[in-house]
């Protein structure tokens, strides 16, 4: 059995505006809830609006077998952009998550976002950009997105989240370097993306702690039916995608 790898887990500690003010997700919680469900490892990513990198890297650093550490940033607060996603690699951050409904921008507002688009690709660093029903983040400006920037790896965090599941496959289907994450989506986007990509480009998540990660973990288990193609995608695919043996 290869490693379980939770691809999409919210980590820290609560600032802002509900419904964020009353969630925690600590490193003595995460990984106590990760041996209880027989995760392997989670990549962590900040909770909206508490982008304390130092501290988040930080807390990766510390227990390097088990969290993977993704930013997530405001771009109108970061005019060198270039030079911070630079110093965060430098800390060990693996990828950068664009969560572009809370912080008034779209996801193809290039005047904004080509720096950090141009420095995830040189670095190879994975792009995770949040979709659902949310007009500035939608799969077709990921592919927009990639007309400029074609050696860019995008995971496309919630596959579409249901009321764009077809256009995020489709995007995937014309675009080799698109991830399918399925974190929160419902069993027939899993059967649809199987049908139609790669299942080397489909990857799980459980959006923890705002979901239950046993319930996310057992629509894997009950939704494919191949035990190889469930390794791949419960683990096996993000590491290879990230580079991690």
């Amino acid at each position: 059995m290869g490693k379980i790898v939770n691809a999409h887990v919210h980590f820290g500690l609560p600032w802002g505006p509900s419904p964020h003010l009353d969630v925690s997700y600590t490193p003595e919680t995460l990984l106590r809830d990760m041996d209880r469900d027989g995760v392997d490892m989670s990549i962590i990513l900040p909770f909206i609006f508490n982008y304390d990198m130092e501290w988040h890297a930080r807390c990766a650093r510390e227990h390097p077998d088990r969290l993977i550490a993704y930013a997530m940033f405001n771009p109108w607060r970061h005019p060198a952009i270039k030079d911070d996603i630079r110093r965060w690699r430098d800390w060990g951050i693996r990828g950068i998550k664009l969560r572009a409904s809370n912080e008034a921008f779209n996801l193809n507002s290039f005047d904004l976002l080509t720096d950090c688009f141009e420095t995830c690709q040189e670095l190879n660093m994975i792009l995770m950009v949040h979709t659902g029903d949310d007009v500035n983040s939608a799969p077709l400006q990921v592919e927009e997105v990639l007309r400029y920037f074609p050696k860019l790896t995008v995971s496309i965090a919630h596959a579409g989240f249901r009321n764009v599941a077809d256009d995020a496959i489709r995007v995937a289907q014309r675009n080799k370097n698109v991830i399918l994450d399925q974190t929160a989506a419902s069993s027939q986007q899993l059967r649809d993306a199987l049908a139609a990509i790669e299942p080397e480009r489909i990857i799980w998540g459980s959006d923890s702690p705002y979901m239950d990660e046993r319930v996310e973990l057992e629509k894997i288990r009950v939704g494919v039916e191949d035990p190889k193609i469930r390794e791949m995608i419960l683990g096996e695919n993000v590491l290879n995608i990230l580079g991690i043996k």
